[in-house]
């Protein structure tokens, strides 16, 4: 075997480790990333939603998982947040219904910054297996 090949054998070893949920609890959290959090969600939804991510990415954390939270961030920037900004450009601060659901917008995407911020401040202490 060349070196080369030992070492794609070896690093597509390791990653499957790391792919492999460390019990029930990271496989639940993985599951929701991955099938419910990659759902686009109107601002309420997505109130709802986001101590549901928080918490399936506490669990990712404590289990020493790089890769899900990976994709949790890349979902928080290119759906939801890109939803957030697009739905606060299509709103009007001078009427009243509006102005309910941008403070709701504006809420979301503080909760939303503070999880992004989180997983990356993460992802930058973690290292490939």
């Amino acid at each position: 075997m060349r070196p080369c090949a030992r070492n794609t054998t070896s690093t597509g070893s390791r990653l499957e480790a790391a792919w492999k949920p460390k019990n029930d609890t990271h496989a639940q959290a993985s599951q929701y990333i991955y099938e419910d959090w990659s759902k686009s969600k109107d601002p309420a939804a997505l109130k709802e939603a986001l101590p549901k991510a928080r918490a399936a990415f506490d669990v990712c954390r404590k289990a020493k998982d790089f890769l899900t939270p990976r994709k949790l961030q890349t979902l928080s920037v290119t759906t939801h947040a890109a939803e957030l900004e697009k739905r606060r450009g299509s709103l009007q601060k001078d009427d009243k219904d509006d102005v309910e659901l941008l403070k709701l917008i504006g809420e979301d995407a503080e909760q939303l910054a503070r999880l992004i911020k989180d997983v990356d401040d993460f992802l930058k202490q973690a290292t490939a297996p």
